[in-house]
């Protein structure tokens, strides 16, 4: 049985889904995002409600959000 076939048949994955999912794990014609794997994808289209690419849009916003605030307090503590 193949990866594809075998998230058709337990994860009762849709299209939009698997384009996401291949987006970010990777494809044929995409790089995907370095460390995200099947599972993770699965869990982060999970966490993220949306329609379309909006949930990797929100997904990316708080990885975004969270860098600029790990950059602030790194300023922040090397001024004291």
């Amino acid at each position: 049985m193949t990866h594809v076939l075998m998230l058709f048949t337990t994860a009762v994955l849709d299209r939009e889904m698997l384009i996401n999912m291949a987006l970010l794990c990777g494809s044929d014609y995409t790089e995907g995002v370095q460390g995200i794997g099947p599972v993770t994808a699965l869990e982060i289209l999970a966490e993220f409600p949306g329609i379309g690419l909006e949930k990797l849009q929100r997904f990316a916003y708080v990885i975004i959000l969270q860098i600029c605030l790990l950059t602030y307090f790194i300023v922040l503590i090397s001024l004291l």
